[in-house]
């Protein structure tokens, strides 16, 4: 439900509907891989969102610990040039180190910075104010989408 209202958010602001391929094209092979990714890309999605978690002090693509443990440096050379991302922050106090692997590959329009902690949002923010984040709602906190919208979020 969380990905339709994204996607209508998404299409309200643009002249036409745009694609998010959800830790990429994931109904056609294994999410948050470079095969998924691609297949993705081969199927024209506007974005390739993914996953983004710090394991073992490293950053990895996933969207928990036990799946595979593709490195975050490695997947955005991979997708630079190719594709928008939307990369979406599973935990706190990686927001720093996700911004500056980032703008190695992509420019600051070519990217979205989603979480469900609106800290992690705050701290994106401060760091660059005009990157674009999204708040991922999985509890509806109006006190969340107040502070979300304070902070001149996207869109």
């Amino acid at each position: 439900m969380i990905g339709i209202l994204f996607i209508l958010c998404l299409t309200m602001i643009t002249a036409k509907p745009l694609i998010v391929a959800h830790r990429g094209a994931s109904a056609y092979e294994k999410e948050n891989t470079l095969k998924a990714f691609d297949k993705a890309i081969e199927l024209d999605a506007t974005f390739v969102e993914f996953d983004v978690i710090s394991f073992e002090k490293k950053l990895i693509v996933s969207h928990n610990k036990e799946e595979s443990h593709l490195n975050l440096d490695q997947t955005l050379k991979h997708l630079s040039n190719k594709t928008k991302i939307i990369i979406d922050l599973k935990r706190k106090g990686y927001e720093e180190e996700t911004l500056t692997l980032t703008k190695k590959y992509f420019n600051q329009e070519d990217m979205i910075i989603t979480s469900q902690f609106t800290s992690s949002l705050k701290k994106i923010k401060e760091i660059n104010p005009k990157i674009k984040t999204g708040l991922v709602l999985n509890k509806v906190n109006p006190q969340n989408i107040l502070l979300w919208t304070s902070l001149g979020s996207f869109p």
